[in-house]
């Protein structure tokens, strides 16, 4: 949640049947909520409406489910990361929006594997044995200056740790340390 002027701006996780999705709501007192559309999106690996995050196509990062998300305003982008499954593993994607409503994910690809650099806003999973080898999962991210701060839960099929990572743009990630 942020507020934007006077008006508090929502993006929440829904979910049916078939898994997660994010969705909009609005409100001028942080009490009482407005959903702007709760249908469900079609599938889409570029741009989407209503301030709405659908699954990405077959093959895709988040085809079969996105969850976990920050926004935050930066300027005058609103600047979305969001945790995809592909059916096996969550990784964290990147999406902004000049608006909170029209949305473009910027690459819902599957990220090379690794413990060090990632690019396109996405944070993959670390090399077998890391913290963070089975998922990464969104817990929050700052702009501090002209850095932008996360930390993101890894988890490794036994344990969930909380790990962090840094970036100049928002885009190209380094990990401090995924080591268990």
């Amino acid at each position: 949640t942020i507020k934007d002027g006077s008006t508090y701006k929502r993006w929440y996780m829904g979910q049916d049947a078939t898994g997660s999705r994010i969705f909009y709501a609005t409100s001028a007192n942080g009490l009482v909520w407005t959903k702007y559309d709760n249908t469900v999106p079609a599938a889409s690996d570029t741009t989407s409406t209503n301030g709405r995050i659908p699954f990405g196509t077959a093959g895709k990062g988040d085809s079969a489910g996105v969850a976990n998300h920050v926004v935050i305003k930066d300027g005058s982008t609103y600047k979305m990361w969001y945790g995809g499954y592909n059916g096996t593993n969550w990784r964290i994607f990147y999406a902004t929006s000049p608006d909170g409503l029209t949305w473009t994910k910027y690459n819902n690809t599957i990220p090379a594997v690794s413990n060090t650099t990632s690019t396109d806003g996405r944070i993959p999973l670390g090399t077998d044995g890391a913290g963070d080898d089975y998922g990464t999962y969104l817990g929050s991210v700052v702009k501090e200056g002209n850095t932008y701060k996360m930390w993101y839960r890894g988890y490794d099929s036994v344990n969930v740790r909380v790990f962090h990572a840094t970036s100049p743009d928002g885009l190209t990630w380094t990990k401090y340390d995924n080591t268990i």
